[in-house]
């Protein structure tokens, strides 16, 4: 079955990039990964999070995967990278979705982190 969403065939869609105003969530892009590493170093920022213990071949393993799954069409889940418009860094990463995985022991709804910089721009 195929499934159209404003004129997108859903099962050979990829991420697609939104903008807001001052924000571009664009697909993951391996030239992500020193400002994404960094971010999921960060203890302050991710205090609640599980990447805070995590080593970065752990971090890279979870950032490749995503790089990947953006380049997938029908994904279970979409990820994004938050860039600002205006300086083209990047400040974060947004997931929403699913995992059909049976041996994922959780699912993923909605997920998202900010550096601290990056708070100021939205």
């Amino acid at each position: 079955m195929v499934f159209l969403l404003d004129g997108i065939d859903k099962d050979t869609m990829t991420t697609p990039t939104l903008e807001t105003t001052r924000l571009v969530l664009r697909p993951f892009d391996p030239t992500d990964w020193d400002a994404l590493n960094a971010m999921m170093s960060d203890t302050d920022a991710m205090e609640h999070m599980d990447f805070k213990s995590w080593t970065e071949e752990q971090r890279r393993e979870l950032f490749d995967a995503g790089v990947e799954l953006c380049k997938q069409p029908n994904p279970d889940s979409l990820g994004w990278a938050i860039e600002r418009k205006d300086s083209k860094e990047v400040i974060g990463w947004f997931w929403i979705g699913t995992s059909s995985d049976p041996t994922t022991d959780y699912d993923i709804d909605i997920a998202y982190a900010l550096a601290p910089t990056g708070i100021m721009a939205i």
